[in-house]
């Protein structure tokens, strides 16, 4: 009984985490859901069934190599050049808090405003759609945010409907390939350190071609990042 109580317990304790992940964090959740799984465990060993308990062992023995691999990338990308060169920049949308960038997509646009102003003659292509809780897309916060720091307007070209990272670099490289003149050439993605290695993936993996420009997230941003990084990174694959 006592088993019973507290798998139910951690079950209902991986789904607060779960559905509130934005605000907690995937770190929280991905622990409850180990614990959950242990207590699981434990419990069918308790009963005798010997052999499916070694297969969850099996099973948790390959998610964790698994886990590590894709970390082991994320981690590795984190530190990207910071000196490339190309003809345009694409900035990745972030999430918002309203009409304000999240923690993320500051430190994106820091790290673009810095880039562009010393870079006059890159365009940009400010990526992002409007979520059910932002006031406005990602990409007008974001062309707001670039003026303020004094990017002219018409460096600036809005690519407003994407909803994830696949459809950020889809729809801008068909904006890119809409300006002609082999525009789609020397592109520069700026994206956030635990976010570079999927990035790459996924440019891999439409046939575009990009340099990536990493901005530096807080210690608390990019771990939580990370740990999300591998359901994306898998999520990434398995649709391919």
């Amino acid at each position: 009984m006592r088993n019973i109580i507290s798998i139910a317990l951690a079950a209902f304790a991986t789904g607060v985490f779960a559905v509130f992940r934005n605000a907690l964090g995937f770190g929280p959740a991905l622990i409850s859901g180990l614990f959950l799984c242990y207590l699981l465990w434990s419990y069918i060993r308790r009963l005798g069934y010997k052999y499916f308990s070694y297969f969850m062992t099996a099973a948790f023995v390959l998610w964790l190599i698994s886990f590590a691999a894709v970390e082991y990338n994320v981690v590795k990308e984190w530190e990207a050049p910071k000196s490339v060169s190309g003809d345009y920049a694409i900035i990745l949308g972030a999430g918002l808090k309203g009409d304000k960038p999240s923690v993320s997509l500051d430190s994106r646009l820091q790290m673009a405003a810095e880039y562009l102003k010393q870079n006059q003659d890159i365009k940009v292509i400010v990526s992002g759609g409007q979520g059910k809780d932002e006031k406005i897309s990602e990409a007008e916060a974001m062309k707001r945010y670039l003026i303020s720091k004094g990017i002219e307007e018409e460096r600036i070209i809005k690519e407003d409907k994407s909803t994830s990272t696949r459809e950020n670099l889809l729809f801008s490289k068909k904006l890119l390939d809409g300006l002609g003149d082999n525009a789609a050439q020397g592109i520069i993605v700026i994206t956030s350190d635990y976010h570079v290695y999927r990035t790459k993936a996924i440019a891999d993996s439409i046939g575009m071609e990009v340099s990536v420009l990493s901005s530096v997230t807080p210690f608390y941003v990019r771990l939580n990042g990370s740990i999300r990084e591998y359901f994306a990174v898998v999520s990434t694959y398995l649709i391919k």
